[in-house]
């Protein structure tokens, strides 16, 4: 099995496919039915007109929404884009680096302060907060800034 064979299912996990594969399960349509596909794309148009209407901003599938006070961000948790370096042949450290920096560059549009902090102590995290256990370094930083640590708190949010 190639990677593409592999990661096929992740690529394919949409929100019109999900939806279309509950109403074969729900109300017995087959799998691939022509009818579930058009009854989605019908109700989603509908949503989307009223939505646009109410003015209402719908988080999409794989975003998660952080909101604090006045600022707000989406982060993209996930895209197909994503995937590209992995099915290229590279390993998954590429992906991961590609995921922190979208994430990041969403995050720095709603919080602008915070972003900077987190930017430098997840390039460095050893040059801003030492050696997490050592005696003399700043354990206090490492669990605020560090995405090493048990919980990542983000500077300017708490």
């Amino acid at each position: 099995m190639n990677r593409s064979e592999f990661y096929r299912p992740l690529v394919e996990r949409t929100l019109i496919n999900y939806q279309a594969q509950y109403l074969a399960r729900k109300y017995d349509f087959g799998k691939e039915s022509l009818v579930a596909r058009l009854l989605v794309e019908e109700i989603d148009h509908r949503l989307e007109e009223t939505e646009a209407i109410l003015g209402i901003e719908r988080v999409q599938p794989f975003e998660l929404y952080v909101q604090k006070a006045q600022s707000q961000a989406l982060l993209p948790l996930f895209c197909p884009e994503y995937l590209e370096p992995i099915l290229g042949g590279g390993d998954f450290s590429i992906a991961r680096n590609l995921i922190l920096k979208r994430c990041l560059q969403s995050y720095r549009l709603g919080y602008p302060r915070a972003a900077r902090a987190i930017s430098c102590a997840s390039s460095t995290p050893g040059r801003w907060c030492g050696e997490r256990g050592r005696p003399g370094t700043s354990t206090s930083c490492a669990r605020r800034l560090c995405p090493t640590a048990k919980t990542m708190r983000f500077p300017g949010t708490s």
